[in-house]
Parts: C-alpha cells; structure tokens; sequence
C-alpha cells in the first residue's frame, strides 16, 4: 500500500509539475507486483532479481504514462484494497500477455480522477 500510495504521489507530483510547464510535459509510466525476489549486495550495490522483479519491469512497460499498473497479485493485498477504497481513483481491469511468461494475466490500470 505504501508503494502504490508513493506511486500515486509521483503521478501527481508529474501533473503538477506539467500544468506549470506546459511546454515540457512530462510522462511517468509506473508498473507494480509483490512477491518475493533475491537481494544482491554487488561492488556496492544492492540488486534485485527474479520472476516477481522481471514481472514488476514488464509492467511498467504496460503503463500509458499517468497511470500506474499494477497486477492481480498487489490489488489482492489487503491494505492495498483499502488504499484503493479510500481514494478518487478509476481502476481499469484487463488481461494481457506478458513477454517472457506462458501465462496470461489480470492487471489493473490505476488512474487517480482529477489527474
């Protein structure tokens, strides 16, 4: 829930951002899952790696820009679900092949109203 609230954030921090500079629009495309990932401590950097880290990058590249996408999975987290109860928010549910994965899946299309 936290993730998806500063993801909303961001989207507005963008809208404000582009109603002051309307000759430099900007686009923000956010994609989101939840799951578990290997953590790698690498020449100083932390990294990330896995099914849920390559599914989570895939989404990203599901987002129009404005929107945040997120998959079955997070919608389905409890506080999420409460997030998205408590917030002016249009939710785009759809199902679409990922690149990289057999299965198909249910996504949803995050677009806060008034942005």
């Amino acid at each position: 829930a936290n993730g998806v609230r500063a993801a909303f954030a961001i989207q507005q921090k963008v809208d404000s951002f582009n109603a002051e500079h309307p000759d430099l629009p900007l686009k923000i495309k956010l994609g989101m899952h939840h799951g578990p990932c290997i953590a790698v401590n690498l020449n100083g950097r932390l990294d990330y790696f896995g099914t849920n880290v390559n599914l989570a990058a895939r989404l990203e590249g599901q987002s129009k820009g404005g929107d945040v996408v997120i998959s079955e999975r997070l919608r389905g987290d409890p506080a999420v679900a409460e997030l998205l109860e408590s917030v002016a928010v249009n939710l785009e549910q759809y199902e679409t092949h990922i690149k990289g994965f057999d299965e198909h899946f249910v996504l949803y299309r995050l677009t806060l109203q008034g942005g």
